[in-house]
């Protein structure tokens, strides 16, 4: 894919974009969608569906969504403390918390705890023990038809594959991860693969492509109203056009995260 950034760029991204965007999401497992919601940057919604739920995913997501409104902890069991790990970036943490539990759990709970485990996993830097347990994960979710668990899976077995220099794998996973994320309107999913494809491109001295992934990333974001990526995706734009010598555009993109996030503090 190839494409230089600029207005041209960016109207047919935001045209393909949207054409996408009105497709319908595929049915889901009541409790994912619940993740769902999270996901789509509607935490109290996620809160009030999983406040009297008790498998694992419920759980997670209410001690997520607790997090991400700032709101005191309802619950202090492991799950939730491992959720509350895991939001804040405290992977070891969540990891220690998770692992006694992947072999004793029911079927349906160790589809969840290989997913946020393997991600621990990676996170950690151990991106061959990460990629075995999200494959694991993934098989359970692709035979139980688990939209949500599959997308979440494949964006990080991607990045797991992209870390092992297993191009091709990822850059399948991550493009699978856009399609099912517009399905599912979990924008911020599709933008993640979209900065892991980016991340590819310039791995593999493709300056085209980490421009086209990294606007493509921006749009996802504004897509999904949150202010942080898109900063981190404007900033991302500024500096790679400033390391191609286009320090003129760069600099529009820089000037923009910078305005955006100083009216963010």
């Amino acid at each position: 894919m190839k494409c230089s950034v600029g207005f041209g760029c960016s109207l047919i991204l935001t045209a393909t974009l949207l054409l996408i965007f009105t497709q319908p999401a595929g049915a889901v497992p009541d409790n994912e969608q619940s993740w769902i919601y999270l996901e789509r940057d509607r935490p109290e919604e996620a809160r009030a569906r999983t406040l009297h739920q008790n498998d694992f995913l419920s759980r997670w997501v209410l001690a997520a969504a607790e997090v991400r409104v700032q709101a005191e902890p309802s619950a202090n069991d492991p799950v939730s403390i491992a959720a509350r790990a895991f939001e804040g970036g405290d992977f070891k943490l969540a990891e220690e918390i998770l692992n006694p539990m992947k072999d004793a759990a029911s079927d349906a709970d160790q589809l969840y705890i290989r997913l946020f485990l393997g991600v621990c996993k990676l996170e950690l830097d151990a991106a061959a023990e990460a990629e075995a347990m999200l494959n694991l994960a993934m098989d359970q979710a692709i035979t139980e038809k688990r939209f949500a668990s599959r997308c979440f899976g494949q964006l990080n077995r991607g990045r797991a594959y992209a870390h092992l220099n297993q191009v091709e794998k990822a850059e399948d996973d991550l493009q699978a991860t856009i399609k099912l994320s517009r399905r599912l309107e979990t924008h911020r999913w599709a933008a993640m693969a979209a900065l892991a494809l980016s991340d590819i491109s310039h791995a593999v001295d493709n300056p085209d492509d980490v421009l086209y992934w990294l606007e493509a990333a921006l749009q996802y974001y504004r897509h999904a109203e949150y202010r942080k990526g898109q900063i981190h995706a404007l900033q991302a734009l500024g500096e790679a056009l400033c390391a191609m010598g286009e320090c003129e555009e760069g600099l529009v993109y820089l000037d923009e995260a910078q305005a955006m996030a100083q009216t963010n503090q």
